[in-house]
């Protein structure tokens, strides 16, 4: 009796290490991912001189890349400690990023921003299958609830470092943080048990094909993802260049919706987690339905009112929604090994969705100019609502 005692004892304590693990790397990766997402692009039409259709086709074609390497790497699941070093060296990319962007050496521009999106990524991958493997559904969801919430912190953190900070100074102080999380990191998983190997290969036999075979379902709810993830992805890939040339907004000055949009998810996140309990699709549509709601209405102003930040805590609490169950709906009802490989495409789907959404908006400004963007935009998240409807009756049909 006591020796079951002290097992679930020394369980719940490595569970507790696994998430705070996690949700540190989290917040770590976003810095990476905003500055890709915001600093970047601006960097290439700022610094480079790049036309708005050549931004589109570099991030699109980094991105492809990154979808394949995500989908070989399918059955990768390292030990924590080498979650850690991954994330050191997409700090170091980040570095690397700031001395070719102030030596005006391009293609070491672009070489660091391909190296950070495919370590970030392989560490988003690798850190959420500690979480989404085993366990039960609610715990899944109020474990993503925090992870999400560390994330939407990395950002803001991020955000405001953008807001004070610029050139090679940036870059800098961003890596340092981004290197000092990783040692953290890495002090926290000597307490977390490893994978048996041989467990490991034992259970990553099923393949992906199998896997989708047994559950079709699943296939429109990723096909729902990568909707979501290119309005999404685009939404953030120009709002940056959608506040300077439409609003107006000078220097730095966009961060501060961007900042609005993540407070007001950050608070969210718990919450979402537990108004939407046992109700994953019904949140991921009200989501869904709220950030096209307010891309469409943000298409019909022309320059920044303080009352528009309503529209951005809209969109940050929508997308709480959207993060919270998104993985939890993807994963559910399936076995562990099916968990796993599942939540590997929820990645890729968001990666593939990377690739065509910088084309798309690309496009849009090059041809029709900044204000239809968002109005166009709102359809990919209407589509994702029409998917989510048509997945969970497929499921509800095959279950009777």
């Amino acid at each position: 009796m006591k020796d079951s005692t002290a097992i679930t004892t020394s369980k719940k304590f490595e569970d507790k290490n696994v998430l705070l693990s996690v949700s540190i790397c989290f917040f770590a990766l976003n810095i990476v991912i905003q500055m890709n997402g915001n600093v970047v692009p601006l960097s290439f039409q700022q610094e480079f001189g790049l036309s708005e259709m050549m931004i589109g086709t570099i991030t699109g074609a980094v991105n492809l890349i990154v979808s394949l390497i995500l989908l070989l790497t399918n059955r990768f699941r390292p030990r924590f400690s080498v979650v850690c070093i991954i994330l050191a060296l997409s700090g170091v990319s980040v570095l690397i990023m700031g001395k070719a962007e102030s030596s005006h050496v391009l293609y070491a521009f672009i070489a660091c921003f391909f190296v950070g999106a495919v370590f970030s990524n392989i560490t988003k991958v690798s850190a959420t299958k500690f979480i989404v493997v085993g366990g039960s559904q609610d715990k899944k969801s109020s474990s993503m609830a925090v992870v999400k919430t560390m994330e939407v912190l990395g950002g803001f953190f991020c955000l405001v470092l953008i807001y004070f900070f610029s050139g090679s100074a940036m870059f800098n102080i961003m890596s340092i943080f981004v290197l000092a999380f990783s040692a953290i990191i890495f002090v926290l998983s000597r307490k977390i048990k490893g994978d048996d190997e041989e467990q490991d290969s034992a259970k990553n036999k099923t393949s992906l094909l199998k896997a989708l075979r047994e559950r079709p379902d699943k296939i429109i709810i990723l096909l729902a993802v990568w909707c979501w993830y290119i309005g999404y992805e685009a939404m953030l890939n120009t709002f940056s260049r959608y506040a300077v040339n439409v609003w107006h907004m000078e220097g730095n000055s966009y961060t501060i919706c961007l900042i609005v949009c993540m407070i007001s998810a950050t608070v969210f996140y718990i919450p979402a987690a537990k108004i939407f309990k046992g109700k994953p699709v019904r949140g991921i549509i009200i989501g869904l339905l709220m950030i096209a709601s307010a891309m469409l209405l943000i298409s019909l102003s022309t320059s920044y009112h303080l009352i528009m930040n309503i529209l951005f805590i809209m969109t940050g609490v929508g997308w709480s929604c959207i993060a919270v169950n998104g993985l939890v709906v993807t994963v559910s009802d399936v076995s562990d090994d099916h968990a796993s490989r599942l939540a590997s495409l929820y990645y890729v789907a968001n990666s593939l969705a990377r690739i065509l959404a910088p084309v798309i908006a690309g496009t849009i400004l090059e041809y029709l100019q900044y204000r239809p963007l968002y109005t166009i935009l709102s359809v990919f998240f209407l589509l994702a609502v029409v998917c989510l409807l048509v997945g969970r009756r497929m499921h509800s049909a095959s279950a009777t």
